[in-house]
């Protein structure tokens, strides 16, 4: 996908179709999703499982990451309840992430984000409430978008340090957030 293009869960998508509630918090949302998929789709191929240091994240495994928490918390919208941050161990079908492709690790954290983005346009979101580990009352979904913006950002922080070790220039995306 290059930069000009748009991604397929942003095709058709409308900032009014989100309860008031949401809108706000949607459009940081999805502003640091675009930046988190214009990099993951620029970063060269050949850097793509590359550690910045020994015993560091490459980009790959930043990207499983980012999958596995958001599975976790798409799992959880559903369920009311987030089990553990053992994500592996409560979600096994989260394994097979490790033989897949740069494209096909994209894609599929375009169809994680799109379920995102159909939750928060249902008007039952303002009301649902999710029970995570450590909190002892059940996160409204308005918190648990924040916590997951909170997520996003840093992991941008991290690949905009892996960028730059690398010598890999920030797509636009990522200069509109990071400059």
């Amino acid at each position: 996908m290059s930069e000009v293009e748009q991604a397929p869960w942003q095709k058709g998508l409308k900032m009014e179709a989100f309860p008031r509630e949401f809108q706000l918090d949607m459009k940081e949302f999805i502003g640091q999703r675009t930046a988190l998929f214009a990099y993951y789709a620029a970063f060269p191929e050949d850097k793509f499982s590359t550690e910045i240091a020994t015993g560091s994240d490459s980009p790959r495994q930043e990207l499983i990451h980012q999958i596995e928490h958001t599975y976790a918390r798409a799992k959880a919208l559903g369920t009311g309840n987030l089990p553990s941050y053992k994500y592996r161990e409560e979600y096994p079908e989260l394994q097979s992430l490790d033989g897949l492709d740069k494209k096909t690790l994209i894609n599929y954290f375009g169809t994680l984000t799109k379920f995102f983005l159909d939750f928060y346009q249902k008007p039952e979101a303002v009301e649902k409430r999710v029970k995570i580990p450590f909190v002892t009352y059940p996160m409204s979904t308005k918190i648990l978008l924040r916590k997951m913006k909170e997520h996003d950002i840093l992991h941008l922080g991290m690949l905009v340090k892996m960028a730059d070790v690398f010598g890999t220039p920030r797509p636009q995306a990522m200069k509109d957030i990071w400059g």
